[in-house]
């Protein structure tokens, strides 16, 4: 086996749902495995359902990551492709994947025999700018690396490691990789051991827009409001065309990869993307952030 897809969720069945459809459409040629992390809601063990092999584990953190990277140190134990695709429940797979595709990763990881991440999703508008001053085109490799000025801060998330990442079994293998709590602390460790990650000079993944943040017990006034204003269900990407994939891989690499320029939602959306629903007004933002400085 080459490749595999692992999915990791918790309490958003039909994001859940968008995101397998998404992989079975895309990837069909790749095994796809859900690891969900002690979902109490109904839809998402009914997706779960849906797919033989799900694993079912008992939430064991609950911190802002809840027991994601547990479940991707078990993915990563239990993987038995040579590279595997961990993703999310709030991502999609947003055209197929093709031999061009395979190529590419492959060239990419023996061009870089150090290297065990490759970036598969596209770039967000909302930081258009700084993006562009920091992503760099590499010599002699179609893909983008970035360079941030870290004068007042340490910035490893982006540049060495992300949680939706292809991943070389092998090479995380080989370097006693385990996965740290937090995507911070996962991007500090992997700089001290992998070279700078690649972003893909054509990605096949993006997250979907305008996802509700809620899934505890307790909602703030400003999540409640952002739910009735923005909605709770899926806005899924519409699959990209064959014209639309080909101008893409045809294009000058100076035009980077954002998903705005490239990626069209089935329903209206902001644009900008915003990716939490939260955020789409400010006003809600504000009053969830006000409302738990009060209850500190």
């Amino acid at each position: 086996m080459d490749f595999q897809v692992c999915i990791f969720s918790y309490n958003r069945g039909p994001f859940l749902d968008n995101c397998a459809r998404s992989v079975e459409r895309m990837a069909p040629n790749w095994p796809m495995k859900i690891y969900d992390d002690g979902s109490d809601d109904p839809e998402t063990l009914a997706v779960c359902e849906k797919y033989e092999g799900a694993v079912l584990n008992p939430r064991t953190d609950e911190g802002r990551y809840g027991g994601l990277h547990v479940n991707m140190q078990r993915a990563l134990d239990e993987a038995e492709a040579e590279f595997v695709f961990f993703t999310q429940d709030d991502h999609q797979m947003v055209r197929p994947v093709d031999e061009h595709d395979v190529l590419y990763i492959r060239d990419y990881f023996d061009h870089f025999p150090e290297a065990a991440l490759l970036d598969p999703t596209f770039l967000r508008g909302h930081r258009r700018r700084s993006i562009c001053r920091q992503l760099r085109i590499w010599p002699d490799f179609p893909g983008y690396y970035q360079v941030i000025n870290e004068r007042w801060k340490r910035r490893s998330v982006t540049m060495y490691y992300t949680d939706v990442v292809v991943a070389h079994v092998g090479r995380l293998r080989a370097a006693k990789w385990t996965f740290l709590t937090g995507e911070t602390a996962n991007a500090d460790k992997a700089r001290e051991y992998f070279p700078r990650m690649t972003r893909m000079a054509h990605p096949f993944s993006m997250n979907v827009p305008e996802v509700p943040v809620y899934r505890g017990k307790t909602k703030t006034l400003g999540v409640s409001l952002a739910e009735r204003l923005v909605g709770r269900g899926v806005k899924p990407y519409r699959t990209m065309t064959p014209d639309e994939v080909a101008r893409m891989r045809g294009r000058d690499l100076t035009v980077y990869p954002f998903a705005e320029d490239f990626l069209a939602t089935e329903v209206p959306v902001q644009r900008p993307f915003v990716f939490n629903s939260m955020n789409v007004r400010w006003y809600t933002c504000g009053l969830h952030k006000l409302e738990l400085l009060l209850r500190r």
